[in-house]
């Protein structure tokens, strides 16, 4: 066996016939396989209650974002909400008769504190901001604590970061809800990490009040999924016909080194850095090869090649 690139890897296996060809694997990753017939969907449903009150401006923006009560297809339109209440600028009137130095002293605290109001905002936004990004528990805490000094602008900006990129991590953290959990009670490997959230889905439901929803997360739960390390499969085979014909074992191209044994998979979809494959049926698999279907090539150079991941492996026979 030799490698003759790092980018443009080959293999080249010398068989003296009629040797056979073993079979080559290619590490891919860590990643699960199930049984597709197996799997089933299976949710869980976290009752909020949110802490503000029911007029208030936050929950008018989050009621825009969360759908009809019942399950609901995703593409449904948000439900309507009544208006809230009206934003009400007292402004001071200028009293007849005064002198314009009052005035022109007037206008310049006003606009001075217009700035530093403006500066706040720019700053209690920006802060709210980085939390939500970070997927951090502290903003609704923070944003109660700030209650009275967050404007209108940015509680619809809060809700629009929260709901606008579909980050299940975003708004289980905005919730306080254990993501990881839910993930462990689903059946997936806490190797795994948060990973394996996009996996599941999400989907705010209103509830009997403003203040009230339900944050619907789903997945599919599998008694048939197992762990372990994802590899490429290379046919075994062989040539025959004095080098000019070669035979191979069709096998599943992925297979699956779960503790109970490899596992051969039709196929293996990455997520994130982890692998989901499905599992082969019939008896053709990596520890059954010998039962898989037979293909012949016609070689008459005596060389037969194949694709591994980012490797080209290359059979040749020689006298």
């Amino acid at each position: 066996m030799k490698i003759l690139s790092s980018f443009n890897i080959f293999i080249v296996l010398l068989l003296v016939i009629p040797e056979t060809v073993s079979l080559l694997t290619s590490g891919l990753g860590f990643g699960y396989i199930e049984k597709e017939d197996d799997s089933r969907e299976t949710c869980e449903v976290i009752d909020i209650t949110m802490e503000f009150g029911d007029a208030h401006v936050f929950l008018e923006n989050l009621q825009k974002k969360c759908a009809a009560r019942g399950r609901i297809n995703k593409t449904s339109a948000p439900i309507k909400t009544r208006k809230g209440r009206a934003v009400i600028l007292a402004v001071g009137g200028v009293v007849a008769g005064a002198t314009a130095l009052t005035i022109v002293v007037f206008d310049h605290l006003r606009n001075e504190e217009r700035f530093n109001s403006i500066k706040k905002q720019e700053e209690i936004h920006k802060n709210i901001t980085q939390l939500i990004n970070n997927k951090s528990h502290l903003t609704q805490d923070l944003m109660m604590e700030m209650e009275g000094q967050i404007n209108n602008n940015t509680y619809e900006h809060v809700v629009n970061t929260i709901f606008g990129t579909g980050d299940i991590e975003v708004v289980t953290s905005f919730f306080k809800v254990n993501l990881s959990e839910i993930l462990h009670n689903m059946g997936f490997d806490d190797r795994m990490g948060l990973d394996a959230a996009q996996k599941l889905s999400h989907k705010l439901v209103c509830g009997h009040t403003s203040r009230h929803y339900q944050l619907q997360i789903c997945g599919t739960e599998n008694p048939t999924r197992r762990f372990g390390e994802v590899k490429l499969v290379a046919p075994p085979g062989n040539y025959g016909n004095k080098g000019t014909m070669y035979s191979y074992y069709k096998v599943p191209k992925f297979v699956v080194f779960t503790d109970g044994g490899p596992v051969s998979a039709i196929s293996c979809q990455p997520f994130g850095n982890y692998y989901n494959c499905i599992e082969s049926k019939g008896n053709c698999g990596y520890n059954t090869y010998k039962r898989c279907p037979v293909k012949r090539v016609h070689t008459p150079n005596s060389v037969y090649a194949t694709e591994l991941g980012d490797a080209t492996v290359v059979a040749s026979a020689v006298d």
